[in-house]
C-alpha cells in the first residue's frame, strides 16, 4: 500500500513538472524549463519529454549566450575596429537571428560609417 502511494506521488510529481516545464518553454523561459526538466530526468531519467525540453531550453540559452556575446563584441568593435569588423559581426549575428532590433541598428550605422570612409578616401 506504501509503496503504491509513493508511485502514485512520484507519477504526480513527474506530471506536475512537465506541465510547469512546457508552460515555461512555451513562455520562452528557458532557464525554468531546463531546471524543471532536469528535476523530472531525476524522477525518471528515460523520460523522452523531459529529455527533449531540456535538450531545447539547453540549445535555447546557448543560441541567447551567443546573440549576447555578438552583441557585445559589435560593440566593442565599434569603439575599436571601425565599420567592417562590426558588420561582419553583425552578419553572423543576424543569420543567428534575423528580427534582432539591436543588431539590424548595429547593421545600419556600420554601413553608414562605411560609406563615410569611403568618401573620405
Amino acid at each position: 500500500m506504501k509503496q503504491q502511494a509513493e508511485v502514485l506521488e512520484r507519477q504526480k510529481q513527474m506530471g506536475e513538472r512537465l506541465a510547469a516545464a512546457r508552460a515555461h518553454a512555451q513562455a520562452g523561459e528557458h532557464e525554468d524549463c531546463y531546471r524543471l526538466a532536469t528535476d523530472g530526468l531525476g524522477l525518471d531519467p528515460e523520460n523522452l519529454e523531459f529529455k527533449r525540453l531540456q535538450e531545447q531550453s539547453r540549445q535555447a540559452l546557448a543560441k541567447r549566450r551567443k546573440v549576447e556575446e555578438l552583441l557585445q563584441r559589435a560593440g566593442q568593435q565599434q569603439q575599436s575596429e571601425g565599420p567592417q569588423a562590426v558588420l561582419r559581426t553583425v552578419e553572423e549575428l543576424l543569420a543567428l537571428e534575423p528580427g534582432n532590433t539591436k543588431a539590424s541598428e548595429l547593421k545600419q550605422s556600420a554601413t553608414e560609417g562605411l560609406r563615410r570612409q569611403q568618401r573620405v578616401r
